[in-house]
């Protein structure tokens, strides 16, 4: 007899049996020893389970730092055969298993999920109905009750209640029961009204807020401070919760660019980063939109933080007590910005009442109507905000209103050819110019309006547009990183006919863009094959591109 059935006996002689499961649980006895000694395995798994569920409950009670609706950057790890079974152990397996399935949602979808799912049992009660399986009874009383209490999202709740049943419950949703589905979001949403807004402003004139070149450190309550915030937030495109979520080191100079990193994704959870780059095109004069010296200011004001540290874990735009802001503050801090523009906070709602215009996708819209506004194209502007689909075009289809006002001062100008319209990002004479002064910028002091303050404006904006001017030519793939060469004649062409020389319909699927061909990456054999015929070329460039009747904007559409 060894020790450990020595010990095991002798714990059952002096009647502390049920002790031995809490020693396995502890490490000072193995599984597999005690099942050979005469312990019940099911005794032990029993004892474990309990042990594990009431570590998570004391991880649970333990209190949160930070925003739990920002996702979560993991630092990249080689894969460990040795953790992967130790995840198989049994006292592993129940924590293991209920790791999957917490990972399988984000965390900020698992708490309105559970809301949603106690408001779906709390309505079946007060209808006397079974709340599961779903079927078309309950369903229909649900969205009844959704219908006459004025909910705006029922799609989903519904969502919600499918994915609950088929994770959770294991069955099957009905193909009765998703048409049923369909039908009531169709009613519900009839007359429900709109919800949250995403309007946008004309992101130019930010460049007349004054701005200080003080160095003090940053403060969501200081204008000048937002002020670089904001025109960070629309140069690079950025959600409110990418803003609240990027650290310090994020942001970088380096000689004349900036450069930020970011999650390639909205809802990214593995943790995959990115970086977007831009460079200063200021000479003597400081133009008031130049993303480099306000990100400049604002690493100076970020490093002066009486909580900045040495941590690489400091918010790029954080709190006074150093903390990441809650997406109300920084909300307010935008808000603040845009009032200085001139522009209305507010509209009327369908029923009369006020309603917020801008909330936390504010700048990304405002700043990619900004650059399709300038003649930026439209394949640049989903480069530099992460888009890989075409759900851009919700944002940009509305850039040239910005434009519109401007009309009849354009037409009514002396020098203006009659008629002809063109039109450009000047401001109207009711719209502030952005500040383009000479050295730091200190005040809001307009340049008056010559010829040859028109002429320096007109060359740095060409040589904005030089800048991020597009490509010769642009390469696009997917996950695989396998090259295609894109579509020539995309600006012309809804994306459902974007096509790769190869065929690929790349524009309905999930793809990435690059103007250069990397080093280590594989290519398409068809879009990169230099040795095939001339035949077999003109076939493939035909079947690859599908070209609309007119090469105009009008005729395109």
């Amino acid at each position: 007899m060894n020790s450990l059935e020595e010990l095991y006996h002798a714990l059952r002689q002096a009647g502390s049996e049920p002790l031995a499961p809490v020693l396995v649980s502890h490490g000072v006895l193995r599984f597999g020893d005690l099942v050979a000694a005469g312990v019940p395995p099911w005794r032990l798994e029993a004892t474990l389970a309990a042990s594990s569920q009431r570590a998570e409950v004391a991880t649970e009670e333990a209190p949160q730092v930070g925003r739990v609706d920002l996702p979560t950057v993991v630092p990249q790890r080689r894969a460990n055969l040795q953790a992967a079974l130790m995840a198989a152990e049994p006292n592993n397996r129940v924590a293991s298993l209920k790791k999957l399935e917490d990972d399988i949602l984000a965390k900020s979808t698992n708490p309105a999920n559970d809301a949603r799912l106690k408001t779906y049992l709390a309505i079946c009660r007060a209808w006397e109905v079974v709340s599961f399986p779903l079927d078309t009874n309950n369903i229909r009383c649900f969205a009844a009750s959704l219908k006459a209490g004025g909910y705006k999202s029922s799609a989903i709740y519904f969502s919600t209640l499918c994915g609950y049943q088929q994770r959770t419950l294991r069955t099957p949703i009905s193909p009765l029961v998703r048409q049923t589905i369909k039908d009531c979001i169709r009613s519900i949403q009839r007359g429900a009204g709109v919800t949250k807004l995403k309007d946008a402003f004309n992101g130019m004139l930010v460049g007349s807020i004054p701005t200080s070149e003080t160095v003090e450190p940053f403060s969501l309550t200081n204008a000048a401070h937002n002020r670089d915030m904001v025109v960070l937030g629309l140069w690079f495109m950025l959600r409110e919760a990418e803003m609240a979520n990027a650290k310090a080191l994020d942001l970088q100079l380096t000689g004349r660019e900036v450069t930020i990193t970011i999650p390639l994704h909205k809802t990214d959870q593995r943790g995959q980063m990115t970086q977007r780059c831009l460079s200063c095109t200021c000479g003597v004069r400081v133009h008031g939109m130049c993303v480099w010296h306000a990100a400049e200011r604002h690493i100076l004001r970020v490093d002066s933080h009486p909580r900045r540290g040495t941590g690489a874990t400091f918010p790029l735009f954080p709190t006074e007590e150093g903390l990441t802001a809650s997406k109300q503050r920084l909300i307010d801090a935008f808000r603040c910005v845009i009032r200085q523009t001139g522009t209305e906070l507010e509209r009327p709602g369908p029923n009369g009442t006020p309603m917020q215009r801008f909330h936390g996708h504010c700048l990304r819209v405002s700043g990619a109507q900004m650059l399709t506004a300038a003649g930026v194209e439209l394949s640049l502007v989903q480069l530099l905000g992460r888009w890989t689909s075409s759900a851009i075009q919700r944002y940009t289809q509305d850039s040239a209103l910005v434009r519109v006002p401007q009309i009849p001062q354009q037409i009514l100008t002396p020098d203006q050819q009659p008629g002809t319209i063109q039109l450009t990002m000047a401001a109207s004479a009711s719209q502030p110019e952005p500040v383009v002064v000479e050295g730091p910028v200190t005040t809001a002091a307009r340049p008056k309006a010559t010829a040859s303050n028109e002429r320096g404006l007109r060359a740095e904006l060409e040589k904005l547009r030089e800048a991020i001017a597009r490509p010769g030519e642009t390469f696009v793939f997917r996950r695989a990183r396998i090259l295609h060469r894109a579509s020539t004649v995309e600006d012309h062409n809804i994306p459902s006919s974007w096509r790769t020389t190869c065929g690929w319909t790349y524009g309905l699927s999930t793809f990435l863009r690059t103007s250069s061909v990397q080093d280590g990456t594989r290519r398409c054999k068809k879009c990169f094959d230099l040795n095939s015929s001339s035949d077999s070329s003109s076939d493939s460039e035909s079947s690859g591109i599908t070209v609309l009747e007119g090469s105009s904007a009008s005729s395109a559409e």
